[in-house]
């Protein structure tokens, strides 16, 4: 048996960018970043446009060691007079835990979940998951 173990989550936009969204009372439009690279390990800790979570299993410790992180989201704003602008904000890890870790003798059982909101938009939905190992 293996005596680490390395369990990762991650959840993206698989776009390069996401339609665009007009605001009928300003007349801007909206187009946020994404992440075109699809599941890849070559892709993590570069805070593009995904959530992250990694549990590492230690057998011969029985410990568990957690690590998150969050994009930081990028939106294109196109005024009605044509210039752009760029807005940047980081999205929060509070909400990626690891939880009801359970050892055994042999085995361990503890629940992934993540939870974000767009820092730049309060009214889009959150990207969720939940994961029970």
């Amino acid at each position: 048996m293996a005596n680490i173990v390395k369990i990762r989550g991650s959840v993206f936009a698989p776009y390069a960018w996401l339609e665009p969204i007009k605001d009928p009372a300003t007349e801007k439009i909206f187009k946020y970043t994404g992440d075109a690279r699809e599941f890849t390990p070559n892709a993590v800790n570069t805070m593009r446009s995904r959530l992250e979570q990694e549990v590492i299993i230690d057998f011969y410790k029985k410990e568990i060691f957690t690590y998150t992180n969050a994009c930081t989201v990028t939106v294109k704003v196109t005024n009605p007079d044509g210039s752009i602008d760029y807005k940047k904000g980081k999205t929060s890890t509070e909400n990626i835990v690891c939880t009801n870790v359970m050892w055994g003798t042999d085995e361990v059982s503890f629940e992934m979940m993540a939870s974000a909101s767009n820092p730049l938009n309060a009214a889009a939905p959150a990207a969720d998951y939940y994961y029970t190992c």
